[in-house]
């Protein structure tokens, strides 16, 4: 039967600190049967962030990573209410504080080398969250900038509508 176990070092309150990437290597090598899932990097409940240059921590082992943007930023200002680590995801987009949030800003972040799968492993997938809350043409403009050019190596882009565990896809972009 399918079974769930979740790990981790500590927690204080909601929050946990999860196991050394060095731990995760050696229960993958020792368990080849096993999808072991990793949250790599939290954006504390925005919609929207860049990652610190240490960020994020992902073990060798890792085979996928799913990096998360969220359609719901589309028209709103860049400000600290929507986007944890405001002045890196500005400096990413070039962009100044209190702009509108458009749709390519989405397509920078998940391509940029400081952008969300900085440090990443494994395939590329792009998580769009709030599908509920964008036109489709927003997510065919994100899945045409990331397919122009080199602008990195996501697989696909995944727009859900909802969130948590009640996600439900709208679309499914192969990108390669």
């Amino acid at each position: 039967s399918d079974r769930i176990a979740a790990w981790f070092r500590d927690r204080d309150g909601d929050k946990v600190s999860g196991l050394l990437p060095a731990w995760i290597d050696q229960i993958a090598k020792r368990n080849e049967d096993l999808f072991i899932f990793v949250e790599a990097d939290g954006a504390r409940g925005k919609w929207l962030k860049a990652p610190a240059v240490y960020e994020p921590v992902v073990p060798q082992s890792t085979a996928v990573t799913v990096g998360i943007l969220n359609l719901q930023a589309l028209g709103q200002p860049f400000s600290r209410r929507i986007v944890h680590r405001l002045e890196l995801v500005l400096e990413i987009v070039r962009k100044q504080e209190n702009s509108l949030i458009d749709w390519r800003d989405l397509a920078i972040l998940a391509t940029a080398q400081q952008g969300i799968f900085q440090h990443s492993r494994g395939k590329k997938i792009l998580l769009l969250t709030g599908a509920q809350a964008a036109a489709a043409s927003e997510v065919e403009r994100i899945v045409k900038y990331i397919r122009s050019g080199s602008r990195g190596d996501i697989r696909k882009c995944i727009a859900v509508k909802g969130c948590g565990s009640a996600f439900e896809p709208v679309a499914v972009h192969s990108l390669w």
